[in-house]
């Protein structure tokens, strides 16, 4: 018979020598470091993301602040351009579109002083305001003293006072109940 030997069986695994095993101990070491690198670098990508996303909430809740700051503040002066009262242009707030651009620049469509100019002009009662604030601005000004009873148009004036009872009262006093009965009785004459 043949001497055949038996098959080899398999070596069981050969133990590391100690490079090896401190080489892949240091790899593991490097690998473990760069895993928490890009652990920390997600975490950081995704607190930068919520800081941004509140810095355009907060961008764009500045810009809201914003527009509707310079419309009211370009009604007031379209207002004031009119002769209207700033409640009065108030109530068309609505009717008007502001936009601020990117670079802080305020964009209001249409023209507030334009609109109010044609509003005026369309509107019976709003011109009907209108000569009504024209009056008592002239009613407070006699009033005052910054301008002349003789300056202003009695019916006007009269029609103010009696408006008005306390700036009456305030005439009577400044000016004496003498210069109010001669401003009815020029009102009087007037309007005959």
């Amino acid at each position: 018979m043949s001497e055949t030997s038996p098959p080899a069986a398999a070596a069981p695994d050969a133990p590391a020598d100690a490079d090896t095993l401190a080489a892949l101990q240091q790899e593991n070491a490097h690998l473990q470091a760069r895993v928490d690198e890009l652990l920390a670098a997600v975490q950081d990508a995704s607190a930068q993301r919520d800081l941004l996303d509140q810095a355009e909430r907060d961008n764009a809740a500045l810009r809201t602040h914003y527009a509707a700051a310079a419309l009211n503040q370009a009604l007031a002066q379209a207002a004031a351009n009119v002769g209207l009262s700033s409640q009065a242009a108030a109530a068309y707030a609505h009717r008007f579109q502001c936009r601020v651009a990117g670079d802080g620049e305020v964009r209001i469509e249409p023209n507030p002083t334009e609109f109010l100019l044609r509003e005026v002009q369309d509107n019976p009662l709003l011109r009907q305001s209108l000569q009504r604030s024209a009056s008592q601005r002239q009613a407070r000004a006699v009033v005052n003293g910054a301008a002349d009873v003789d300056q202003v148009d009695p019916v006007e004036l009269l029609t103010a006072l009696d408006r008005d009872p306390a700036r009456k009262a305030q005439f009577i006093a400044r000016h004496g109940s003498a210069a109010f009965i001669d401003l009815a009785a020029r009102a009087r004459a007037k309007s005959k």
